[in-house]
Protein backbone atom coordinates (compact mmCIF):
# COMPACT_ATOMS: atom_id res chain seq x y z
CA UNK A 1 0.00 0.00 0.00
CA UNK A 2 1.64 3.21 -1.30
CA UNK A 3 0.59 5.18 1.69
CA UNK A 4 2.18 2.70 4.48
CA UNK A 5 4.98 1.01 2.84
CA UNK A 6 7.80 2.41 1.05
CA UNK A 7 8.37 0.91 -2.73
CA UNK A 8 10.51 -1.61 -2.85
CA UNK A 9 13.66 -1.12 -4.80
CA UNK A 10 14.86 -3.89 -6.89
CA UNK A 11 18.13 -3.24 -9.53
CA UNK A 12 17.73 0.88 -9.20
CA UNK A 13 14.09 0.24 -10.32
CA UNK A 14 11.15 0.79 -7.75
CA UNK A 15 8.33 -1.49 -7.12
CA UNK A 16 5.46 -1.19 -5.17
CA UNK A 17 2.25 -3.53 -4.07
CA UNK A 18 0.61 -3.97 -7.57
CA UNK A 19 -3.36 -3.66 -5.67
CA UNK A 20 -4.03 -0.14 -7.69
CA UNK A 21 -2.72 -1.35 -11.14
CA UNK A 22 -3.27 -5.36 -10.84
CA UNK A 23 -4.66 -7.02 -8.50
CA UNK A 24 -4.07 -9.98 -9.55
CA UNK A 25 -2.87 -9.24 -12.96
CA UNK A 26 -4.53 -12.17 -15.35
CA UNK A 27 -3.55 -11.61 -18.55
CA UNK A 28 0.02 -13.12 -17.46
CA UNK A 29 -2.01 -15.89 -16.85
CA UNK A 30 -3.50 -15.65 -19.98
CA UNK A 31 -0.64 -15.17 -22.17
CA UNK A 32 2.25 -17.58 -20.65
CA UNK A 33 -0.02 -20.32 -19.52
CA UNK A 34 -1.91 -23.25 -21.33
CA UNK A 35 -4.71 -23.80 -18.73
CA UNK A 36 -8.04 -22.24 -20.16
CA UNK A 37 -9.37 -22.16 -16.62
CA UNK A 38 -8.07 -19.22 -13.56
CA UNK A 39 -9.23 -19.23 -10.25
CA UNK A 40 -9.47 -16.14 -8.59
CA UNK A 41 -9.48 -16.21 -4.39
CA UNK A 42 -11.75 -12.87 -3.82
CA UNK A 43 -10.00 -11.48 -0.46
CA UNK A 44 -11.94 -8.04 -1.65
CA UNK A 45 -15.50 -7.51 -1.27
CA UNK A 46 -16.70 -6.56 -4.83
CA UNK A 47 -20.28 -4.99 -3.32
CA UNK A 48 -21.23 -4.21 0.00
CA UNK A 49 -24.83 -4.08 1.18
CA UNK A 50 -25.85 -0.28 2.45
CA UNK A 51 -23.75 3.25 1.99
CA UNK A 52 -20.78 4.08 3.97
CA UNK A 53 -21.06 6.85 5.67
CA UNK A 54 -18.26 7.30 8.82
CA UNK A 55 -15.50 8.73 7.02
CA UNK A 56 -13.53 4.67 7.91
CA UNK A 57 -16.63 3.75 6.11
CA UNK A 58 -16.15 5.58 3.37
CA UNK A 59 -12.06 5.23 3.37
CA UNK A 60 -12.59 1.48 3.04
CA UNK A 61 -15.25 1.84 0.52
CA UNK A 62 -12.43 3.55 -1.34
CA UNK A 63 -9.50 1.33 -1.19
CA UNK A 64 -12.00 -1.76 -2.43
CA UNK A 65 -13.19 -0.25 -5.13
CA UNK A 66 -9.56 1.03 -6.20
CA UNK A 67 -8.44 -2.64 -5.68
CA UNK A 68 -11.12 -4.52 -7.66
CA UNK A 69 -11.10 -2.01 -10.30
CA UNK A 70 -8.52 -3.64 -12.32
CA UNK A 71 -9.35 -7.28 -11.61
CA UNK A 72 -12.98 -6.38 -12.93
CA UNK A 73 -11.65 -4.33 -15.91
CA UNK A 74 -9.05 -7.69 -17.04
CA UNK A 75 -12.32 -9.96 -16.05
CA UNK A 76 -14.14 -7.87 -18.49
CA UNK A 77 -11.50 -8.08 -21.56
CA UNK A 78 -11.09 -11.84 -20.76
CA UNK A 79 -14.94 -12.33 -20.92
CA UNK A 80 -15.15 -10.77 -24.42
CA UNK A 81 -12.22 -12.52 -25.29
CA UNK A 82 -13.90 -15.36 -24.84
CA UNK A 83 -16.97 -14.39 -26.47
CA UNK A 84 -15.46 -13.54 -29.21
CA UNK A 85 -13.70 -16.82 -29.44
CA UNK A 86 -17.08 -18.74 -28.56
CA UNK A 87 -19.13 -17.07 -31.85
CA UNK A 88 -16.53 -17.56 -34.10
CA UNK A 89 -15.22 -13.62 -34.46
CA UNK A 90 -11.58 -13.33 -33.00
CA UNK A 91 -9.29 -11.66 -35.10
CA UNK A 92 -6.81 -14.27 -34.84
CA UNK A 93 -6.06 -17.76 -33.73
CA UNK A 94 -3.82 -17.05 -30.54
CA UNK A 95 -7.23 -16.33 -28.82
CA UNK A 96 -8.66 -18.46 -26.87
CA UNK A 97 -12.06 -19.14 -24.49
CA UNK A 98 -11.02 -18.73 -20.59
CA UNK A 99 -13.24 -20.25 -17.74
CA UNK A 100 -13.47 -18.34 -14.77
CA UNK A 101 -13.82 -19.48 -11.35
CA UNK A 102 -13.56 -17.57 -7.79
CA UNK A 103 -13.46 -18.77 -4.38
CA UNK A 104 -14.76 -16.10 -2.15
CA UNK A 105 -16.57 -16.31 1.29
CA UNK A 106 -18.14 -12.78 0.80
CA UNK A 107 -19.84 -12.42 4.67
CA UNK A 108 -16.75 -13.03 6.37
CA UNK A 109 -14.73 -10.63 3.75
CA UNK A 110 -17.29 -7.66 3.77
CA UNK A 111 -17.43 -8.04 8.01
CA UNK A 112 -13.98 -6.84 7.72
CA UNK A 113 -12.82 -3.25 7.72
CA UNK A 114 -9.78 -2.41 5.01
CA UNK A 115 -7.70 -1.85 8.72
CA UNK A 116 -7.86 -5.60 8.54
CA UNK A 117 -4.58 -5.92 5.82
CA UNK A 118 -2.91 -5.04 8.59
CA UNK A 119 -3.49 -7.09 11.38
CA UNK A 120 -0.53 -9.54 11.41
CA UNK A 121 -1.97 -10.87 14.51
CA UNK A 122 -1.74 -15.15 14.66
CA UNK A 123 -5.41 -15.68 16.01
CA UNK A 124 -6.91 -13.49 13.00
CA UNK A 125 -4.02 -15.36 10.35
CA UNK A 126 -5.59 -18.55 11.56
CA UNK A 127 -8.98 -17.69 11.69
CA UNK A 128 -8.38 -16.58 8.06
CA UNK A 129 -7.12 -19.67 6.89
CA UNK A 130 -9.80 -21.64 8.24
CA UNK A 131 -12.37 -19.48 6.65
CA UNK A 132 -10.20 -20.04 3.71
CA UNK A 133 -10.28 -23.69 3.71
CA UNK A 134 -14.10 -23.78 4.85
CA UNK A 135 -14.47 -21.07 1.70
CA UNK A 136 -12.31 -23.31 -0.27
CA UNK A 137 -14.25 -26.70 0.56
CA UNK A 138 -17.42 -25.20 -0.46
CA UNK A 139 -16.44 -24.04 -4.14
CA UNK A 140 -15.09 -27.65 -4.55
CA UNK A 141 -18.74 -29.39 -3.33
CA UNK A 142 -20.51 -26.70 -5.35
CA UNK A 143 -17.98 -26.23 -8.46
CA UNK A 144 -15.27 -29.20 -8.85
CA UNK A 145 -17.33 -30.77 -11.61
CA UNK A 146 -16.71 -27.44 -13.57
CA UNK A 147 -13.59 -27.11 -13.67
CA UNK A 148 -11.47 -27.58 -17.00
CA UNK A 149 -15.23 -27.61 -18.85
CA UNK A 150 -17.25 -24.35 -17.74
CA UNK A 151 -16.95 -20.94 -16.24
CA UNK A 152 -19.03 -21.18 -12.56
CA UNK A 153 -18.16 -17.83 -12.14
CA UNK A 154 -21.10 -15.37 -13.15
CA UNK A 155 -19.69 -12.52 -14.32
CA UNK A 156 -22.87 -10.92 -15.93
CA UNK A 157 -24.01 -10.57 -12.17
CA UNK A 158 -21.49 -9.11 -10.56
CA UNK A 159 -21.01 -6.15 -13.81
CA UNK A 160 -24.77 -5.67 -12.91
CA UNK A 161 -24.02 -4.88 -9.38
CA UNK A 162 -20.30 -3.63 -9.46
CA UNK A 163 -20.04 -0.76 -7.41
CA UNK A 164 -23.23 -0.86 -6.11
CA UNK A 165 -24.37 -0.34 -3.01
CA UNK A 166 -27.78 -2.05 -2.00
Amino acid sequence: LPLLNQAAEIEGVAYWDGGFAGNPPLFPLYNHSDSEDIVIVQLTPLNRKGTPKLRREIMDRIYEISFNGSLLHELENLMLISKLVENGHAPNSSYRAMRIHMIEDPDTIRSLGASSMLNMEWEFLVYLRDKGREAAARFLEQNADRLGRESSFEFGKILKEKYVLS
